[in-house]
């Protein structure tokens, strides 16, 4: 669809099977299978050639990284296959990783999106949010009512966010899923489309009921252009 996306350097097998020097100075190491970014490392070389990780602010070597991830494998936390891909950049910072924009979209139609800022640490507790509606106006402590920091600015990018979590949804041709995307120094790029998002989504009360409505809404729409497009003639009485 012409959506930008980071480049995927390398896909490996296990953790032994990495070679960092081909990599270049700033890398992601990243499970095929895990979650709440258990054995992600986003690498960033430094002179003395150890890796400052860029999304816990930790410095160490190579191998230590390598020990941590093989720990988390054994421990049955993650898959041991893995992939190596572009290290993305925050719009005007060259050591920070981008804020990622979990967009909710209702078929053709975006009506929430979540800001997340990562804060230099993988403890969810130290994690900041900040609620947006397609406008990009602050819709307040709708979730995570205790991290939600209303000073996180808008993203550079924020047309561009909305426009194609859009045009993705329309071509899922699904009532809901979150498409998250990250605002970088290249603009908007793809992260990954979430049909059932967890842990269980826990909004205000009255968010959570105009979200439900979108989502009948939307279902609504498909239905009725599934009905014009001649898709559900097969159930129509012989004759008609």
């Amino acid at each position: 669809m012409g959506i930008s996306h980071p480049e995927v350097l390398g896909r490996f097998s296990s953790i032994d099977e990495v070679k960092p020097e081909e990599f270049g100075e700033r890398f992601l190491v990243k499970p095929n299978e895990g979650s709440t970014n258990r054995g992600v490392y986003g690498l960033d070389r430094q002179p003395d050639a150890t890796y400052v990780d860029r999304l816990t602010g930790e410095r160490r070597t190579w191998d230590e990284f390598a020990t941590a991830y093989a720990d988390l494998v054994k421990a049955k936390k993650i898959s041991k296959s893995l992939i190596v891909e572009e290290l993305l950049r925050k719009p005007g910072s060259s050591s920070s990783i981008p804020d990622d924009y979990k967009i909710y979209c209702f078929y053709d139609r975006a009506e929430l999106v979540m800001q997340r800022d990562m804060n230099q640490s993988v403890d969810r507790v130290n994690w900041r949010f900040k609620f947006w509606n397609r406008d990009w106006e602050d819709m307040g402590p709708v979730k995570y009512a205790d991290r939600v920091d209303q000073s996180l600015a808008p993203p550079v990018s924020g047309d561009e966010l909305i426009a194609t979590a859009e045009r993705l949804g329309k071509a899922l041709r699904v009532p809901f899923a979150r498409i998250d995307f990250y605002d970088t120094d290249r603009g908007a790029v793809f992260g990954e489309v979430t049909l059932n998002p967890g842990p269980p989504e826990v909004f205000a009360p009255e968010v959570d009921e105009y979200l439900g409505r979108c989502r009948e809404f939307a279902a609504a729409r498909l239905t009725a252009e599934e009905v014009l497009a001649g898709r559900w003639d097969h159930l129509l009485p012989p004759g008609h």
